[in-house]
């Protein structure tokens, strides 16, 4: 009865995995097993003459189950030498008889056998039971920080299905939009996309997913909208991918709001315009008193001539001064000509203008510009931002050559391998050059190779250029001994900005229209 009591009361007894209890335990439960077992056979035993052994299964498979192989080991000896001793004839003497001893021996063989795969197999079943637990585990902890590195990312992260419902929705993009998680989950992400874009973003949803294209901008170029919960709308860049998972595709925009850059970079480029401006007016100053003066001068000899032929001479010559001053201030009027309105107009001409309104600083730096104008197609855009480019580059070739320099102005159609007509514009000078360390950073904004320049024109005439869809490139060189220079192309399409609903002119609008609200 006390041995009953200690195993009953026995700490490990219970224990969930049997290599958990101790030893003495598992080989002490399997011997009462068998001894529980024993007065049944006894009581059976003019009943189980023939199968003797099999009352002692259960025995056996519960010391397997409590603990392990080696207590159902011993609990499948006991077995078979309780039988021997007690149900094989003679009674209660070992009976070593052949066919006994072989009922015996293939009763502990087979047993103990059946025990090894059951045990081997328990075994296995454990270990993937562990291996499961620990990747659910670790599927846990990987979802956990998933959820947490979006949750913290600056960036809105948005995924939505292929129904286009919001399925992710982080912290930030409840920042961005103004909506919390609870009221987007599930819904569609319509009602952040201004309506005039919606039917637009949906056909774009649905061919990126049927390209194959992992990812990929949005829009590009050119900037996209968005729609807060209170109606506003808002400037933001984005980034698009998609993956499927469960056989459903899913797509994940990263956007970023960039009011606050539209609004400094709106201001950056009202400030170069002052600048552009106050150039401009001390450049018109100079080149209208030249002629102001000498139209000045003829008067008063005209008014004092006695003679008529001199004094008609004077006139004539007046007349002339009158002229070219007429000339530099309808060339001036081109850089607000239009109101920046898109128009088509001839890159020649615009080229030209800017020419009239330099031509003195020309002159007093003897600089020889050669003009090479192989076409004169036109062209739809904002002739005065075109003015405005053409106005920077000119400048700074100018600034670039010393006395007596030279400086090549080429416009031609584009190259064949362009499918888009459209015009090219070289500006090419010998000046001093650019290093190669300044180039690749040349059209960001406050990159100048100047004493006292504002590192902005170039980043506006590559804004300019890339609004009106086309590009500019630069390649230049310094290098000691050899000739140095600059040359500076640009490829404008001739249609790109025809139509008011082309991207390149919503883009323009939108932009514009921004800058007048930063403003």
């Amino acid at each position: 009865m006390g041995v009953f009591s200690s195993v009953a009361l026995h700490p490990d007894l219970f224990s969930s995995a049997p290599a958990k209890r101790s030893p003495f335990v598992r080989y002490l439960v399997a011997v009462l097993l068998v001894a529980a077992t024993f007065p049944i056979i006894i009581w059976l035993r003019p009943f189980s003459y023939t199968t003797p052994h099999v009352y002692f299964y259960p025995a056996i498979l519960i010391a397997l189950w409590f603990g392990e192989l080696g207590p159902s080991l011993l609990a499948t000896v006991l077995s078979a030498l309780v039988v021997n001793y007690f149900q094989l004839v003679p009674y209660h003497q070992f009976s070593l008889d052949r066919g006994n001893l072989f009922r015996s021996i293939f009763f502990c063989v087979t047993v103990g056998t059946m025990c090894w795969f059951i045990d081997k197999n328990r075994s296995r079943a454990e270990s993937a039971e562990e291996a499961l637990a620990e990747s659910q585990e670790d599927l846990l902890a990987s979802q956990d920080r998933l959820a947490k590195i979006i949750s913290s990312a600056m960036d809105a992260i948005i995924t939505i299905d292929e129904h286009q419902r919001i399925v992710v929705f982080n912290s930030a993009a409840e920042k961005v939009f103004g909506c919390p998680k609870s009221e987007v989950i599930g819904h569609s992400i319509d009602r952040f996309i201004p309506e005039r874009f919606r039917t637009e973003h949906s056909g774009f949803i649905r061919g990126f997913g049927t390209r194959g294209i992992s990812s990929r901008t949005m829009y590009s170029p050119g900037t996209l909208y968005g729609l807060r919960s209170n109606g506003q709308e808002f400037p933001m860049e984005a980034t698009i991918s998609q993956v499927t998972a469960k056989g459903e595709k899913l797509f994940t925009v990263i956007l970023r709001d960039v009011t606050l850059r539209k609004k400094t970079e709106a201001a950056l480029i009202k400030s170069e315009k002052l600048a552009v401006l106050g150039r401009l007016a001390s450049t018109i100053a100079h080149e209208i008193n030249s002629p102001l003066q000498a139209i000045s001068d003829l008067l008063y000899l005209a008014q004092n001539s006695a003679v008529e032929s001199p004094k008609k001479q004077y006139l004539d010559l007046a007349s002339e001064e009158l002229k070219r001053a007429c000339q530099i201030a309808d060339a001036t009027l081109g850089f607000s000509r239009g109101g920046g309105k898109v128009t088509r107009f001839r890159p020649t001409e615009a080229l030209e203008s800017i020419l009239t309104l330099l031509e003195r600083k020309f002159q007093a730096k003897g600089v020889v510009c050669e003009r090479d104008y192989l076409t004169t197609e036109e062209i739809w855009g904002v002739e005065s931002e075109i003015r405005q480019v053409l106005w920077n580059l000119l400048n700074n070739s100018l600034d670039a050559v010393e006395e007596g320099g030279r400086i090549k102005l080429r416009i031609s159609s584009s190259l064949a391998a362009v499918a888009e007509p459209g015009v090219r514009i070289i500006a090419a000078d010998n000046g001093h050059g650019i290093s190669p360390e300044t180039v690749p950073t040349l059209f960001e904004p406050f990159v100048t190779t100047k004493k006292n320049g504002t590192g902005l024109g170039l980043w506006i005439s590559g804004e300019i250029v890339k609004k009106h869809q086309g590009t500019i490139h630069v390649r230049s060189r310094c290098a000691p001994r050899h000739p140095t220079g600059t040359a500076f192309c640009i490829y404008l399409p001739a249609n790109a900005m025809q139509r008011s609903d082309t991207p390149a002119r919503a883009t323009y609008d939108k932009d514009r229209a921004a800058r007048r609200e930063a403003a």
